[in-house]
This record gives C-alpha cells, structure tokens and sequence, in this order.
C-alpha cells in the first residue's frame, strides 16, 4: 500500500458470476495503477485510520462490503455496486479512466438494509429468553450466504432480533447491552450489531450443544423435526458442556442435526470458507500442502502391507488361504488404486491454479469446477471406505 495517492478497492467475495467480475474489475484497476486491492476487512480499516480512501465493490444487492464498512464506522465510505450497472456494462466499466468514471458509471450508493433470513416468530413460543437464544437469533441473522455466493458476517440491528424473538425492541436492547459488556458483541456506529472473535466463538459453542440436543429430542424421545428445536431449547439449562459431551458420544457422535445442519458449525464454517477461496494461489497453496498428507498414507499403507504380511506368516493358525486375509489384500489395492485415480484430478487442479497463479492470480471457473470435481471426491471417498473394510476384516476375521 505505497501509493497513498490512490484509493483502495474492497471488492466482493463471492463466487458467483457478479463476485467474479467485481474481483476482476478490481484486479484490473491495480494493474492499471488507478487503485490498491485488498481482500481483507480489517486491512481496509488499518488504511483508513492512515488516512487512505477506501471504496467497497460489491456485486449483489446485498451489498456486504460497503455495510460492513458502514457498520465498523468507517469515515466517508465510498461505496459501488456492479449490480446497479446494468446486464451490459461490464465491458464499459473495465474500459473506465479513474474511480471517479467508474462511481459515475455505476452510481451512488444507496444505504439500504437487507431482510432478516429467517422466519418470523421462529423463537417466540418462549416467553423468556436467555442468553443463549439471543446468541442463536443473532447467529441466524449475521451468518448468511448471499446471492453472490459470498460468506459474510454480516451486521443486523436490534429490532431484528426483537422480531425474530417475538419481543418488545426494548427488551432485545437490554440484553445486547448485557452482551456487549460481556465482550460478545460490537455495535457499529448506526447501531448494527457485530459479533466478536469471543461472541462468534460463543456462539459456536451455543450452536452446537442446541444441534446436539436436537438429535438428542429425537432419536431418544422421539419427538418430531418440527417439535425438536423448541424440546431442546427448554432441555438446555440442564446440560453443561460435559453433559454436551456425553450426550453426543452416546447418541453415535453425530455429524449433522435432525434439520441437516453440521453439529459442529465451527468446522463446517471452515470447510465452507475453502469451499469458496478464489484466488489460485490459496488454492494452489491449500492443494499443495495435501501431497505431504498423500505421502504419508503412501507410507503408512506400504507399511501396513508389509507389517500384516509378516503376522500372517508368523502366526500358525493363519494363513494366506483364509479368505479374511484374500480379502483385505484385494480391498488394500482396490484403496489403493482408487485413490491414485481419485488424486489425479487434484493434482490437475493444483497445477491449474499454479498457472492461473502466474498469469495474474485471477478466479476462474475452471478452477472451481476442477477443485469440486465428483468423480475425484467419489474416488477418494471409495478409498477410504475400503480401508475401513479392512479394518473389519482384520476385526472380525469371518471363518475364523
């Protein structure tokens, strides 16, 4: 950020045609020397505060950069929006002389609030609310994926969750006031509430143990998918981590709860975020340290072969005819061949992204759909089940 002369583009993040444009709009004013390029949040508001000239790019009537910047308090944000623009204007917007062309061409900005994502009334069977249900409305209005794709953590306000809790504006404010002073959320300067890195992560915990109860409401006391959240709300004071714990070890540890939501949100939110990285270098980066993990199954299933040969040799009351043992050889190069055809693709995608890389590090379809490719994902999947299988074998030993 050396040329303090020019502004610094926010631009959209998501993954979609408009997020793509907007990135690669911006990417070309950098080259072009008419502005600085950041991808990040906070480094826009660290050049604010050294008094550079932030400008949010956005591509979707969500408009998720610019309110963000607005709800941080950042001073005289300029904000644009490629939506606002036309169907046909991408061409002439990359042919633009200066930001000023560009702001011109594509319009003001307009502040505009977003509608909650959920239903209303979906809590307010509940005459009174904790902590923790507060926690959870605001999780449900500040974490959504909008049209273009992106995942933001997005602001919402106080009469929101007063809505969405079925309560007075009055009563919402006294306990956001309550989590502010506890650190679990920020208010911005139009009073848009923002969790923190410690709400976000109370938050997580929150979720969990409410999907967790969920399975728990279901499969051990049979209530319905419409009755569970509501039995498990009310089921939640009685439970503290270690009976969070419990609970999911003894229901089987399930992965997702009886709605489809991943039990752990703090982990599905990560995979989430690979899922969309856009630039080739990330990807290339995030691809290449996974051939140190293909190394070593390599070694670990070469060892394995090796160590499980010789017990069968060893011992008298096996052998090589069992067909226990037949079978796990023939499932150990069957994972082995599917997961060096599975791999295949990746390393494809790898090698696309180092191009793409070097050729200027712009986001490319191609990429996405390499990167997601089913076949390898079914290839890799196949794999593993079958060593699963083996285990079972080695287990079990059938005829034994």
């Amino acid at each position: 950020m050396a040329r303090a002369t020019v502004p610094i583009l926010l631009p959209c993040r998501g993954v979609s045609s408009g997020g793509l444009s907007a990135a690669q709009l911006a990417a070309e004013f950098a080259d072009r020397g008419l502005a600085d390029v950041v991808d990040d949040i906070e480094q826009a508001i660290d050049a604010t505060r050294a008094g550079r000239a932030v400008i949010a790019l956005d591509a979707c009537a969500g408009s998720c950069q610019a309110r963000l910047l607005d709800a941080r308090g950042v001073p005289a944000v300029r904000a644009l929006n490629l939506s606002e623009a036309g169907a046909d204007a991408d061409a002439d917007l990359t042919e633009t002389a200066s930001v000023g062309e560009l702001e011109a061409a594509v319009g003001p900005f307009t502040r505009t609030r977003r509608s909650r994502p959920a239903a209303l009334g979906e809590l307010s069977e509940r005459r009174i609310h904790s902590a923790e249900d507060y926690l959870l409305a605001l999780d449900t209005l500040t974490s959504p994926i909008v049209e273009c794709g992106a995942l933001v953590d997005a602001p919402t306000l106080a009469a929101h969750v007063a809505q969405l809790l079925g309560i007075s504006r009055p009563s919402a404010g006294a306990m956001l006031d309550r989590l502010e002073e506890a650190g679990y959320i920020r208010r911005g300067t139009h009073k848009d509430v923002l969790f923190t890195i410690e709400g976000r992560t109370e938050a997580d915990r929150v979720l969990r143990k409410q999907r967790i109860l969920e399975c728990f409401a279901t499969q051990m006391l049979d209530y319905s998918i419409d009755e569970c959240y509501e039995r498990a709300r009310e089921a939640a004071p009685g439970f503290d981590d270690d009976a969070v714990s419990r609970t999911w070890k003894a229901l089987g540890r399930p992965a997702h709860c009886p709605h489809g939501w991943p039990t752990d949100p703090r982990l599905a939110r990560q995979l989430e975020a690979l899922r969309h990285r856009r630039r080739p270098s990330e990807v290339a980066l995030l691809l290449g340290l996974t051939r140190w993990g293909v190394l070593l199954i390599g070694i670990g299933a070469l060892a394995t072969i090796i160590f499980g040969s010789w017990l069968v040799a060893d011992r008298p009351y096996w052998t090589f005819r069992q067909a226990w043992v037949d079978w796990s050889l023939v499932l150990w190069v069957a994972s082995m061949v599917a997961g060096a055809a599975g791999g295949r693709p990746a390393r494809h995608a790898r090698e696309l992204a180092e191009r793409l890389a070097a050729a200027g590090d712009m986001p490319s379809e191609e990429l996405d759909r390499a990167v997601r490719d089913r076949v390898s994902l079914a290839l890799s999947a196949a794999s593993g089940v079958f060593i699963v299988a083996i285990v079972v074998l080695m287990v079990w030993k059938p005829g034994v």
